[in-house]
């Protein structure tokens, strides 16, 4: 809950529209003074793939938000992790738009990925992020995890 919605019920105020002041200039405001102040905060794309990728397929994909969003070499922050894992070494693709910014890179045997980002990529307001599953996949590897942590 919002620490002004708090702050009013512990003075045990009630809201009256009449005499508060605020009008729908006002609330936008206060509203745009509010998403300035979340800038500099965490993005993330996080999701969940079920059974095992295709071929190509898109497991992932993110539009960034108003004041876009970066994301720093190597993804330092950012986690992938399969619950079956890969037989061979599997390489997933990190783009934006058709261009490959990144990769996931799981070795044979293992379930956890390691990304390789080599600088840092931002991303304008609506521009998209996206992985890709290898164009070969892995016969094994399955049930994949990951989240991708920028900044704005």
């Amino acid at each position: 809950m919002p620490e002004w919605v708090d702050l009013l019920d512990s003075a045990n105020q009630k809201y009256d529209p009449s005499t508060s002041g605020l009008s729908a200039t006002n609330v936008k405001t206060a509203l745009d003074e509010l998403a300035q102040g979340l800038s500099g905060g965490v993005v993330w794309l996080s999701t969940f793939y079920p059974g095992l990728p295709t071929a190509d397929l898109l497991i992932a994909s993110m539009v960034a938000p108003a004041g876009g969003a970066v994301f720093p070499a190597n993804l330092s922050d950012s986690r992938f992790s399969a619950k079956v894992a890969a037989t061979a070494e599997t390489v997933f693709l990190i783009k934006k738009g058709a261009v490959q910014v990144g990769s996931i890179t799981v070795a044979a045997a293992g379930t956890t990925g390691v990304f390789a980002m080599a600088s840092e990529t931002t991303l304008a307001a609506g521009e998209v992020l996206d992985v890709y599953a290898p164009s070969t996949p892995d016969g094994t590897l399955a049930d994949v995890s990951m989240t991708i942590v920028g900044s704005r």
